[in-house]
C-alpha cells in the first residue's frame, strides 16, 4: 500500500462522518459504508430517573446522545460521577455537562477496575447505573459482578442493522477497491462479512487489510484474514487510525500477527 490509502468506514452515523473527516486530515481517502443505525429509548432513561445511584456508567457515546435526548431531566445525574469507557466516550460526557467525569483506556473490562478502585474508598449507597446499549459485550458486567459492585442496567439505545443495496456494496467494494476498512466491534465485523458481495465473492474481503480495535474484535475473522489483520495497541480511535501512517501501515510485532 502506498502512503495515501483509500479506507472503508462502517461506522453508524454520525461517527461514521467524523471518522471520514480524521481520515482525510490524515491524508487518507475515506468512504463511509454504515451497517448500523442507533434507535435511542429515551422512554427507557426516564423511567430509571427516579431511582438512587451511586454513579453512571457508559461503554458508548451512543448512550450519552440517548441521554441528551431527555433534556432538563437527566440534570439530577449531573453531579454522580460517571465512568467513561475511553476518552471519547468522557468528552461527550463533559459535553453534557457530567461534572466528575471518570475515564477508562477503552476496555470495558479495565473500567471495572476503575470502578472498584473507586468502589473501594466510597461506600456505594445505591446501585451504579449502566446505561447500555444492545447489542454489547459482556466484559465489563461480568468483571462487576465478580467484583461484588452492586448494578443495574438501562438499556437506552439499540445498534439496528443496515443492509446496504447490492449495487451500492459492489460499488465501494469492486469499483475503486478499498486498501482498508475499519473494524470498531465484533457486531459491526461480522455484519459487514455477512454482505451478499462478500458472501458470494469472498475474495473480495480478502483483498481488504482488516484494521481492528482489539484483538479480541480482530481473534472473529476468518484465519486467511486474521493472519492479515492489523491491531491497535490500546483500544481508541486514535490508536486505531496511528497504524494507518506510514509506520503504522506495516505490521509490527506484538501488534498485529505476522
Amino acid at each position: 500500500m502506498g502512503l495515501s490509502l483509500r479506507v472503508l468506514v462502517t461506522r453508524p452515523k454520525p461517527a461514521a462522518a467524523r471518522t471520514a473527516a480524521r481520515l482525510r486530515e490524515l491524508g487518507h481517502d475515506a468512504v463511509t459504508m454504515p451497517l448500523s443505525a442507533a434507535r435511542h429509548f429515551p422512554e427507557s432513561i426516564s423511567q430509571v430517573l427516579s431511582k438512587p445511584a451511586s454513579g453512571l456508567v457508559v461503554t458508548s457515546a451512543e448512550a450519552l446522545r440517548a441521554i441528551g435526548q431527555t433534556g432538563d431531566l437527566v440534570s439530577i445525574w449531573k453531579k454522580l460521577p460517571i465512568f467513561a469507557v475511553g476518552a471519547a466516550t468522557a468528552q461527550e460526557a463533559q459535553a453534557l455537562q457530567f461534572e466528575n467525569v471518570i475515564a477508562g483506556n477503552g476496555d470495558g473490562a479495565l473500567l471495572a477496575e476503575i470502578i472498584s478502585s473507586h468502589a473501594a474508598g466510597e461506600a456505594l449507597g445505591a446501585p451504579l447505573l449502566y446505561l447500555a446499549g444492545t447489542p454489547r459485550a459482556q466484559s465489563l458486567e461480568q468483571a462487576l459482578r465478580e467484583a461484588a459492585i452492586p448494578f443495574e442496567v438501562c438499556e437506552c439505545y439499540r445498534m439496528d442493522a443496515v443492509q446496504p443495496s447490492l449495487d451500492e456494496q459492489l460499488r465501494l467494494l469492486r469499483g475503486r477497491r478499498p486498501d482498508a476498512v475499519l473494524h470498531y466491534s465484533s457486531e459491526s465485523l461480522r455484519r459487514f462479512m455477512e454482505l451478499q458481495a462478500i458472501v458470494e465473492a469472498p475474495q473480495l474481503a480478502l483483498d481488504i487489510v482488516p484494521y481492528c480495535l482489539s484483538r479480541v474484535i480482530a481473534e472473529k475473522l476468518p484465519g486467511e484474514l486474521y493472519v492479515r489483520a492489523k491491531i491497535a495497541p490500546n483500544p481508541s480511535e486514535e490508536s486505531l487510525l496511528s497504524l494507518l501512517s506510514p509506520a503504522g501501515s506495516r505490521p509490527r510485532s506484538g501488534i498485529s500477527p505476522a
